[in-house]
């Protein structure tokens, strides 16, 4: 094999293969696998297993350290130029004890001729196991490829298969459209309100529809859906009232002349977490110890809705005394919280900071209690409440600061 031919696995098995004289076919026949195996192999679109790594190497005359290209193949155990001159070093060492008498000399003959063998068995034994190392790291590397190779197809097949369920689905089911929107959530009650719209394949004026939400501790909830027009084959349901938990078998049933066919529409993720608002704030405030006037510079804001099912419906900054549930200074910053000022069109996530323009104060009387928060209110009409800082007069006569992470107003 030339070097151009050595570059990758699969050359060097074509190669060996051409100086065999053996076809892709006849190849695969002696391997016992399929000439589009071989085919495979000699692209480098996959890799041979080890077995017919070794099998090949026979029938190409080279070592198993040739075909994968970890050593040349003119390669031998014979010993380097630099090597030998170590060995004869060595050898001239004690040949230097020629002068001594005989016996002796013998001896030190043998004992140079054995450090001798034992430099050279030292120097293959090194060469040998630097081979060795990297014929394993070699095969290292091709099983890793390998692998890759397998997760690949396992990946493809997975996709493959999934994508026929979707097909099969579609051609067997008993739904031909079916969409569902949030109308209302209630933090309170944990409860969700849902609008469910569907379309049958198949529906006659005497066609019924109800759908059923199967919990998790396998309690059921059912609804009659309202039939729309009959023609078009369109059922609803309007505000539906579900608990807030996840893993609810939404499903439903469609019964004509006493027959009834069910069939699961998907599964509902109504967790409290994928409705609420996270809201995270802090006010920069300013105050001397030898006055009672607070002032609010201004104040960082970074708020995240999970679903584009709540959104921020207002902002400001509050100032709430002596626990009253309305706020004594109110200043609306719900601009920030709109795509370039449009009221129409809310952000869903906002990073704010150091806004100023919104600058406030207020005077402490001793036995007052301030609150100062930024309030942000979702189009649910729940209130979320961050940056709070507590504000009183101490025994000393002197501000002392509060702040909290989870406060909420009193109510009526």
């Amino acid at each position: 094999m030339n070097e151009t031919e050595a570059n990758t696995l699969g050359l060097r098995i074509q190669a060996g293969r051409k100086a065999a004289g053996l076809s892709q076919e006849a190849l695969g026949e002696r391997l016992g696998v399929s000439r589009q195996a071989v085919s495979k192999w000699e692209s480098d679109a996959a890799i041979p297993e080890l077995e017919n790594l070794i099998a090949m190497s026979r029938m190409f005359g080279v070592s198993v350290g040739v075909l994968l290209g970890v050593e040349e193949a003119e390669a031998s155990v014979s010993l380097s130029e630099q090597e030998l001159q170590a060995a004869q070093t060595i050898a001239e060492k004690y040949a230097e004890q020629t002068q001594k008498p005989s016996r002796i000399r013998r001896m030190l003959q043998i004992g140079a001729a054995v450090l001798v063998c034992a430099a050279v068995v030292s120097i293959l034994q090194y060469r040998t196991n630097h081979r060795i190392t990297d014929l394993n790291e070699q095969m290292v590397e091709l099983q890793m490829q390998m692998n890759d190779i397998q997760n690949g197809v396992a990946g493809q097949l997975a996709q493959f298969t999934s994508q026929m369920r979707e097909l099969l689905h579609e051609q067997d089911g008993l739904v031909s459209h079916a969409e569902w929107d949030i109308v209302r959530v209630n933090l309170e009650e944990d409860t969700v309100s849902l609008n469910f719209n569907l379309s049958p394949k198949v529906c006659t004026e005497t066609t019924d529809a109800m759908l059923v939400a199967t919990l998790p501790d396998g309690y059921s909830q059912s609804e009659m859906m309202q039939p729309g027009n009959a023609a078009r084959g369109f059922f609803s349901v309007k505000n539906w009232k579900l608990p807030m938990v996840q893993n609810i078998r939404l499903s439903v049933i469609f019964t004509d002349n006493g027959v009834s066919q069910q069939e699961e529409l998907q599964i509902l993720d109504l967790r409290p977490e994928n409705f609420a608002l996270s809201v995270d704030g802090f006010l920069n405030c300013h105050y001397t110890n030898h006055s009672r006037t607070v002032q609010i510079r201004s104040f960082h804001l970074i708020m995240h809705s999970p679903d584009y099912h709540v959104y921020p419906l207002s902002g400001e900054l509050c100032l709430f005394r002596n626990g009253e549930p309305d706020p004594e200074v109110s200043i609306p910053f719900t601009s920030l919280l709109r795509e370039n000022g449009n009221s129409l069109n809310p952000k869903y996530d906002v990073e704010l900071y150091d806004m100023t323009g919104y600058e406030t104060s207020f005077e402490l009387n001793d036995g007052d209690t301030v609150a100062a928060a930024i309030r942000i209110t979702d189009n649910y009409g729940l209130s979320h409440y961050a940056g709070v800082k507590i504000f009183t007069i101490n025994a000393s006569g002197k501000i002392f600061v509060n702040q909290l992470t989870d406060w909420q107003p009193r109510t009526n």
